[in-house]
């Protein structure tokens, strides 16, 4: 789970990469828990996003709180999955 949160903070690009890397993930055995953890990283705290749309427009103050507040819930939505 951790490791696919972390996959997905670090995947540049739009959906069509993401979701064609957690579908390929779920093709070569990846549970349904941490391949919805990749995709909600991708989507939420996205790295490639962060620096170049958040950070210059919304500050440097801005972008760490964000993360603090968003980084846990990939990992609790892919806790929910599994149980």
């Amino acid at each position: 789970m951790v490791l696919a949160t972390l996959a997905g903070v670090i995947t540049p690009g739009g959906p069509f990469i993401a979701f064609a890397i957690a579908a390929s993930g779920l093709k070569a055995g990846a549970s349904i828990a941490a391949a919805t953890a990749y995709v909600v990283a991708w989507s939420v705290i996205c790295l490639t996003r962060s620096l170049t749309c958040e950070l210059p427009v919304l500050g440097a103050g801005f972008m760490p709180a964000r993360w603090a507040v968003s980084a846990p819930v990939p990992l609790i939505i892919g806790l929910i999955l599994l149980s």
